[in-house]
């Protein structure tokens, strides 16, 4: 297929050398050189000697200068680190030092330096991506389709390289699930620094090697459900972050921190949470592969030297702890930061304690949510074409709040549900492209084929509460640096849905039929008060706001973009599919609504994992809960 890479290919890029770095106190000795007195020596046995001396040194002299060419030089805020070194040594700043333990920086503001560079018009590129460690040591993307899908951890890297070498990223944001299908395969009783064995060698092997020059920026990374194990919760999870203080470019020190990144006259703070309670079910939960506190992998089990579950019995408990502690520490950072931007960046998907997190974008400016988790591609913003991201933004709302999944990142095959309408704001794999300014951040959603597949632009909270939308187009990547981005269109102001309980989920979730054009911009439906019947009413305008007028602004889009898709699923106009399409590949045609792959029981049990949050059923008198 045109989109994805059949097997690693050396076009792609030159993969990096083998990462082998001996801290400096485990570094061997120098070897002796044993000196020659010149007493007795004849001349012309001089004259050898030193000649030789000299042909060594010309020799090791022209070695050097050939390998300090061709290694990258790596900036640090002292200067260059030298090419002895294949990645960047963790420095340490604010007295952070290795931990004795993995919990014991838990809510610490992250405080090394991170480089941020502006383009021309004064914007900061970052990249985004989540769900990409592919299992080791093949680097086969976990159930993937051969000849299809199977090497798309290398597609997605490629797309991400050629981006890079025109929109030069600063930083990455890693939403985890950064080794699959277990984690890093260790004790969690080791301590932090046991990152030093075998946990350097997996980040050698399954992230430098793979994204080469990306892997010479910072990454910002928290752990996803497969980082802990998977259906386990004894894995190598602390040495993830003990990696944190071997390589300067790998930030992760704890679960959940927050890091503020000075930009060109303004800050972005990131607060990493660790969400993988959604995860964490009773020990004897029937979906044993789908929880990390499953009595059947896990009997015996403990991760008490780093201050984790003391057995099975208190995994549950012990995530959701820490899940309360999260969100109280979160309220308190977020309504003191005085940052431009604000962003959570965390593992489970957009609809996840979705009213939270609406709540803290209207108390405290919560710009933008980055997750994964869901292996796919998903781009929520009020003014979205997608029928299956419309579907769940209704069910789980995030009123005018931006959310991204970017769990298509190639460690695991793509969700590939049925139907689903992949194309535009909805991919298989992929990643996200961030480019920042003072007063506008832009999402692009980015395919394995370098073309950006949905976006918007979005306007800090503190300074307008207000989405400006994009008018979706299909666009091939540059092959040069873009134009001047065009200047910010008149914001429109959007009414956000009132809550709704979401849905239960299905093994294959199909999208809600799409409503007739013309009833886009009739009010929304309100959820009635928890004690009664649901009831319908008019939804209420935002404050200083007026509602989209019919046929206008993101309405409009909105229905022009669910005609031309249907005309896409329908086959009517050749002329909107995808380019790849014409190719006949297997991968487009099931984007596009055809038949995919069959898959196998345990692929539609997986499903489940992933699928929206879903409600159990309520009698009137109960309380609206979460549910997994």
């Amino acid at each position: 297929p045109a989109n994805i890479a059949a097997a690693p290919n050396p076009s792609m890029s030159t993969p990096s050398p083998a990462y082998d770095v001996v801290p400096k106190d485990e570094a061997p000795e120098a070897p002796l050189v044993a000196s020659t007195p010149a007493t007795g020596m004849s001349r012309r046995w001089r004259r050898s000697v030193a000649g030789a001396v000299i042909a060594a040194s010309a020799g090791v002299a022209v070695i050097v200068t050939y390998h300090q060419r061709t290694t990258p030089r790596i900036e640090t805020p002292g200067g260059l680190r030298g090419p002895d070194h294949p990645f960047k040594l963790y420095q340490t700043f604010g007295g952070l030092g290795m931990p004795a333990k993995s919990d014991q920086y838990d809510g610490v503001m992250e405080p090394r330096y991170v480089k941020t560079t502006s383009d021309q018009w004064d914007q900061t590129h970052v990249f985004a991506i989540g769900d990409w460690g592919a299992p080791l040591p093949d680097h086969k993307t976990y159930r993937a389709t051969p000849g299809l899908d199977e090497y798309a951890q290398y597609s997605v890297a490629k797309a991400m390289k050629n981006r890079a070498s025109w929109a030069h990223p600063s930083y990455v944001l890693n939403v985890g699930d950064n080794f699959y299908l277990a984690g890093i395969v260790m004790d969690c009783n080791a301590a932090p620094n046991a990152a030093w064995g075998k946990a350097k060698a997996d980040f050698s092997s399954g992230w430098q090697s793979i994204y080469a020059e990306l892997a010479n920026i910072p990454w910002l990374s928290v752990l996803g459900n497969h980082d802990y194990g998977g259906w386990q919760f004894n894995n190598g999870w602390p040495q993830q972050i003990g990696y944190s203080f071997v390589n300067y470019n790998w930030i992760m020190p704890a679960r959940y921190y927050n890091k503020k990144i000075a930009h060109n006259g303004y800050d972005v703070e990131y607060f990493m949470l660790d969400t993988n309670s959604f995860d964490a079910k009773a020990p004897t939960d029937p979906d044993t592969n789908h929880n990390i506190c499953s009595q059947k992998h896990n009997y015996g089990d403990q991760c008490t030297g780093n201050d984790g579950m003391a057995n099975v019995w208190s995994c549950q408990s012990w995530f959701q702890s820490s899940w309360s502690a999260q969100k109280a520490w979160f309220e308190e950072k977020l309504a003191a930061s005085n940052a431009r931007w604000k962003i959570v960046v965390t593992h489970f998907p957009c609809g996840y304690e979705g009213s939270w997190y609406k709540a803290l974008r209207e108390q405290h400016g919560l710009d933008l949510i980055v997750t994964g988790h869901r292996h796919q591609q998903e781009l929520w913003w009020p003014g979205t074409t997608s029928k299956y991201v419309r579907n769940f933004m209704n069910q789980n709302d995030l009123g005018d709040l931006v959310c991204v999944v970017s769990g298509g990142g190639g460690g695991i095959t793509a969700q590939k549900f049925m139907d689903a309408d992949y194309g535009r704001d909805l991919l298989w794999y992929g990643f996200f492209h961030l480019t920042i300014s003072k007063w506008e951040l832009k999402v692009e959603l980015v395919d394995i084929d370098g073309g950006v597949k949905g976006n918007v632009t979005i306007k800090p909270r503190n300074n307008a509460p207000t989405t400006t939308p994009t008018t979706p187009t299909t666009t091939p990547a540059p092959t040069t640096q873009p134009p001047p981005p065009p200047a910010a269109a008149k914001p429109v102001a959007t009414t956000p849905k009132e809550d709704m309980p979401p849905v239960a989920a299905t093994k294959d979730i199909p999208p809600a039929k799409a409503p007739p054009a013309a009833a886009a911009a009739t009010p929304a439906t309100t959820a009635a008060p928890k004690t009664a019947a649901p009831a319908t009413a008019k939804a209420e305008e935002p404050v200083g706001e007026k509602a989209p007028k019919k046929g206008a602004g993101i309405v409009e889009n909105n229905a022009k973009e669910e005609s031309e898709i249907d005309k896409i699923l329908s086959g009517d106009d050749a002329s909107l599919v995808h380019p790849a399409d014409a190719k006949d590949t297997p991968l487009m045609k099931s984007q596009l609504g055809s038949a995919a792959p069959a898959r196998s029981e345990l692929d539609k049990a997986d499903d489940k994992e992933t699928a929206a949050p879903a409600a159990p059923a309520k009698t009137a008198a109960e309380p609206q809960v979460w549910s997994n």
